[in-house]
């Protein structure tokens, strides 16, 4: 839960495997599944719900598979655009943010190679080193920006695959049920 609103209200989300979405039925979400899903919650929980489905807002979670690639061209996919991940690890925004810092990093040592300014090679992150590995002259300015985003996605692309598949594990683990749920509380 967070504020919002200036602290006047708090948006709370309560989560469900929806058995009748998974079944392709049109309608799902509703007051009486969240209801009977949450019915072996916790008092607390239970008594706090009515006023938490006051406003039955219901929207799917989805993701894909890691792309093959995020760059066509002088453009370059970035953030959900290139890597959209399940909530369950909190890294979507995260990940959105590492991905400005390395294109910045990267367009800043493709744009720097590509000028007449002479420019020191020590910008202290190991990540960098991918980028002059065989790298003899500076590459002509229409290019620069495209090899400048090949670059990004392949400092970023393995990561971001990861916690992609990462989130979806643990999307699964929140969901369990029955003994598999027992194991996991413990």
């Amino acid at each position: 839960q967070y504020p919002v609103r200036r602290g006047e209200i708090y948006n709370q989300l309560a989560g469900v495997l929806s058995k009748p979405f998974l079944a392709g039925e049109k309608t799902w979400g509703t007051r009486e599944e969240v209801e009977e899903r949450f019915s072996i919650a916790c008092e607390a929980l239970r008594k706090a719900l009515p006023a938490m489905l006051s406003s039955n807002a219901r929207f799917e979670l989805r993701d894909r598979m890691p792309a093959q690639t995020w760059v066509k061209g002088r453009m370059l996919l970035v953030g959900d655009a290139a890597h959209p991940m399940m909530p369950f690890v909190g890294q979507g925004g995260c990940q959105a943010l590492e991905d400005a810092a390395a294109v910045g990093a990267v367009v800043r040592h493709f744009g720097d190679r590509n000028s007449s300014k002479q420019v020191a090679r020590n910008e202290g992150a190991d990540e960098l080193t991918v980028l002059h590995r065989g790298a003899s002259a500076p590459v002509r300015s229409s290019q620069w920006i495209e090899q400048a985003f090949r670059a990004c996605e392949a400092i970023r692309s393995t990561r971001t695959a990861r916690i992609q598949r990462e989130s979806r594990v643990f999307g699964d683990i929140w969901h369990f049920e029955g003994s598999a749920a027992l194991v996991r509380d413990e």
